[in-house]
């Protein structure tokens, strides 16, 4: 259990990065590119996942990063010329 100045503290560093995040809508064309094959074998929400940071990446322009603990999404983003952290 976690003292109550703890838990407040960890609670608000956790909503100051839920403000910063974005939401992207699951549109067809995420969908279908989730469909097609990726370098590695992927299960259905890593490839959704893989699919909608390829599109962010795509419309804004930008660098991003993969943050994850499974080996196959890490190799399929890898793959896919994101850097991996979390692995």
């Amino acid at each position: 259990m976690l003292p109550e100045n703890d838990f407040a503290e960890r609670r608000a560093l956790l909503l100051q990065v839920v403000r910063r995040l974005n939401r992207v809508e699951m549109t067809d064309p995420i969908l279908t590119r989730a469909a097609d094959p990726f370098p590695t074998p992927l299960g259905t929400l890593d490839a959704i996942h893989l699919a909608t940071a390829l599109a962010w990446r795509r419309v804004q322009e930008c660098e991003l990063s993969m943050v994850t603990h499974d080996l196959q999404l890490a190799m399929a983003s890898r793959a896919m010329g994101f850097d991996v952290l979390g692995t």
